[in-house]
């Protein structure tokens, strides 16, 4: 995701109403409360960040990311998933994040 020259409150926002959302709609609970599914959202943007900005030398290891993942969602933790965090660990390692517009101008 490509959000240079964003300021920081209106990616704050649009976090905010995805995990609002993303709540809403979950069927299976995976957090306890949109605090926790935005704290997830926020994390999987500094993974994608990290991982594919060419400026940023030190990349986020995986037990860093699981390390943060499990203090930002500790009421969660013990109910999501086995292998969850490592399967978003390596799918946003392998490829970028990025929108269909995007991908027009970079083709």
């Amino acid at each position: 995701m490509r959000l240079a020259g964003v300021e920081s409150q209106c990616v704050t926002r649009v976090l905010e109403g995805f995990a609002a959302k993303y709540f809403e709609y979950d069927d299976l609970k995976t957090y306890v409360d949109e605090e926790e599914a935005y704290e997830m959202a926020f994390l999987m943007i500094v993974l994608q960040t990290t991982q594919h900005n060419p400026n940023i030398k030190q990349k986020l290891s995986y037990k860093s990311f699981e390390s943060t993942a499990k203090s930002n969602c500790p009421k969660s933790w013990d109910q999501l998933p086995e292998g969850m965090f490592e399967t978003m660990y390596k799918n946003i390692c392998a490829e970028e994040i990025i929108s269909p517009l995007t991908r027009k101008w970079l083709d």
